[in-house]
C-alpha cells in the first residue's frame, strides 16, 4: 500500500498494538470511489471515518492482496 502512495492509520511500530484490520487513505482518492473500483474488481473493504479499511485474514493469499492493490493503483 505504501507503495502505491497510501497513508496508513493502523498501528504498526509497537507488535502489542498491531491488527489484522488495515487503515488507510490514498491522496487525492475520495474512498468512496475506491471502494466502488475495489467492489467492482473483486476486492471487499469498507469506508469508515473517510478512511478505506481492509481486514485480510488467512483465507487470503498474494492474489488477494495483488487484486487490491491493482484495483486502487
Amino acid at each position: 500500500l505504501t507503495k502505491i502512495g497510501a497513508e496508513i492509520f493502523s498501528p504498526r511500530e509497537v507488535e502489542e498494538e498491531r491488527s489484522g484490520i488495515v487503515s488507510f487513505s490514498l491522496r487525492s482518492v475520495d474512498p468512496a470511489e475506491a471502494r466502488k473500483k475495489c467492489l467492482d474488481a473483486g476486492v471487499v473493504l469498507s469506508v469508515r471515518d473517510g478512511r478505506l479499511r481492509i481486514a485480510p485474514h488467512a483465507y487470503n493469499d498474494e492474489a488477494d492482496v495483488e487484486r487490491l492493490i491493482t484495483a486502487l493503483a
